[in-house]
């Protein structure tokens, strides 16, 4: 069981915030082990701060209050030696001051393989939200030494499955599929990152070999 509670302030402008601005977070997370193969968590957190009012919403420019929380909660479990799954439930939701809130939630479930040589990891989720200010972020596994924590946002399913190979005692070797598959989008991306399909994949190659 933990959790934080912070309050900032940014004495100067940033990004998206035209005028000094303040606010708080916390965050509450409780784990739950019933024995050494099984976990329950819930996780909640809340936010409030300062931000400039999109056009869509105000013909006049100002900055105005806004809040952002969510809730997840997960079960995971060691079926074997060999296998592990893990399953989510993800819920968000995000809204200006005097407007209706955009909502949103994601489904997740996670597999992992070890045998021999070969560890595998994969994931199927489904997500839909309002739009993207209820973008739900969930790390990724990927290969070695890269991040991945994409938004999952509008309707649709992300998928991906990463395959660890063990050649010999110094050689390494990583291969990653990943695809994202829109329903209501006839394009994935904006500007110069925009792809003219309502799907996006991605593969990644890497070879270690360590002296």
């Amino acid at each position: 069981m933990g959790g934080y509670l912070d309050y900032f302030r940014f004495p100067y402008l940033k990004y998206l915030v035209d005028q000094p601005s303040q606010g708080y977070g916390y965050l509450f997370r409780s784990t739950y082990r019933p024995d050494k193969t099984k976990t329950w968590t819930v996780q909640v957190f809340h936010e409030q701060k300062e931000k400039n009012i999109p056009s869509r919403l105000s013909r006049t420019s100002f900055v105005t209050k806004t809040e952002r929380s969510g809730a997840w909660a997960g079960y995971s479990r060691s079926i074997s030696a060999i296998y592990f799954l893990n399953s989510r439930a993800y819920y968000a939701r995000f809204g200006y001051r005097n407007h209706a809130p955009s909502q949103g939630f994601a489904l997740i479930q996670d597999v992992r393989m070890k045998l021999w040589k070969v560890t595998l990891t994969g994931r199927l989720a489904y997500f839909h939200t309002n739009d993207y200010d209820s973008r739900i972020y969930v790390y990724e596994d990927d290969v070695l030494s890269a991040f991945s924590n994409p938004a999952y946002a509008d309707e649709g399913l992300r998928i991906y499955a990463l395959v660890r190979y063990s050649f010999f005692r110094h050689l390494d070797g990583w291969c990653r599929l990943s695809r994202t598959q829109l329903f209501n989008q006839p394009t994935v991306g904006s500007g110069l990152d925009e792809i003219p399909y309502p799907y996006r994949t991605d593969i990644k190659l890497q070879i270690r070999y360590q002296w």
